[in-house]
């Protein structure tokens, strides 16, 4: 398979148990309903690369393009169909269930959301977060060449930079609360290489339920960022 639909497979193996439990899929067209291909292709995207005055990664744009998304957390209210990574990098949280993960606290301390798209939507939630979310809260981040897609608990904006690299950009990190005191905002380090890299440690991590082999998927990497921000 695909990278992105491994990510998609690794991601929906984890809810399959609640879907069917809630008798919102059966498990006779499970796989069906949540690996739906999806109809988005290179042109969907002109509108958002001609605003941002770049060529996204193929990598990026190949997510999208694989299949659509299921929503099973309304978490961020205010943008719509998220893909819910839950808890911190390392703690295994079952997703089927939902009040319990609720009330533990490790689900709030680096819970991922990345924007996905629905059947129908046409990558409206993705230009909602860039264009209406983040544009007016925090016009720096496009201006800094930095294309938010996701967010980790509420704080630090997920971004591809493409400052250091328009065609294979890195990950980086953006706070929130230091953007909103006028202090640097992007991370110093790198969080992943590229966008390829880390699709495929989330994907590794959904599967495993560690990051065991982070390392050796991508080298370069500083997920543990996220623990030590506020020192850098």
């Amino acid at each position: 398979m695909k990278p992105e639909t491994d990510f998609f497979k690794a991601y929906y193996s984890r809810q399959k148990d609640y879907f069917v439990e809630e008798n919102i899929f059966s498990a006779e067209n499970y796989w069906t309903e949540v690996l739906k291909p999806s109809n988005i292709k290179d042109h969907h995207f002109i509108e958002i690369e001609e605003r941002l005055k770049c060529t996204l990664p193929e990598a990026f744009k190949n997510l999208y393009k694989a299949h659509y998304s299921v929503n099973l957390y309304d978490i961020m209210v205010t943008v719509g169909y998220v893909f819910a990574i839950p808890g911190s990098f390392g703690t295994v949280l079952k997703l089927s269930d939902i009040e319990k993960m609720r009330e533990i606290d490790d689900y709030d301390i680096n819970a991922i959301s990345l924007i996905g798209n629905p059947e129908g939507a046409n990558l409206k939630y993705l230009k909602q977060y860039l264009f209406e979310e983040n544009l007016i809260s925090y016009p720096k981040l496009l201006e800094q060449g930095l294309i938010p897609f996701g967010i980790v608990n509420h704080e630090w904006h997920i971004c591809l930079d493409t400052k250091q690299d328009k065609v294979n950009p890195p990950i980086v990190l953006y706070s929130i609360s230091f953007a909103t005191e006028s202090k640097e905002a992007t991370s110093t380090k790198n969080w992943f290489s590229n966008f390829s890299s880390f699709i495929n440690c989330l994907t590794d991590y959904l599967e495993t339920g560690n990051t065991e082999n982070f390392d050796k998927i991508d080298p370069d990497n500083n997920y543990k960022i996220i623990y030590n921000f506020w020192d850098l």
